[in-house]
């Protein structure tokens, strides 16, 4: 994992981990490792290679979730995908928006109100 994403974008100390085993579901499980990617190839790698040795993986965007979709159940690895936190593309004509999944609703909200347009997400 650190040939992929450096020693700086890897957790494995229980202290460090905590904030990333619960959501606002308020339930909560320790991931055995957090691991930050900053882009698509290096999620490629991590998920190739927690597939290979069989390793529960959970991805998480910005950990604003409702649902305890990112909580790990089963421990493992807490894949944090909150450093891909760009909007790539904004197309007012055909109202759409492609963005990374560390964007925050309020991060879209502020770029698509330049447009006349905003993120009504629906409620979890």
């Amino acid at each position: 994992m650190v040939s992929i994403v450096g020693e700086k974008a890897l957790l494995t100390d229980p202290g460090d981990c905590w904030a990333y085993g619960y959501d606002n579901s308020r339930r909560h499980a320790l991931p055995q490792a957090v691991v930050f990617a900053v882009s698509h190839p290096q999620v490629v790698r991590i998920v190739t290679l927690c597939n290979r040795y069989s390793v529960a993986l959970t991805p998480r965007g910005a950990g604003t979730g409702t649902t305890g979709a990112t909580v790990p159940d089963h421990g493992g690895v807490v894949l944090s995908l909150e450093h891909m936190n760009r909007i790539l593309h904004i197309d007012p004509d055909n109202r759409t928006a492609r963005v990374e999944p560390g964007v925050t609703n309020q991060e879209l909200q502020d770029a698509l109100s330049k447009y006349g347009f905003f993120w009504p997400p629906d409620p979890t």
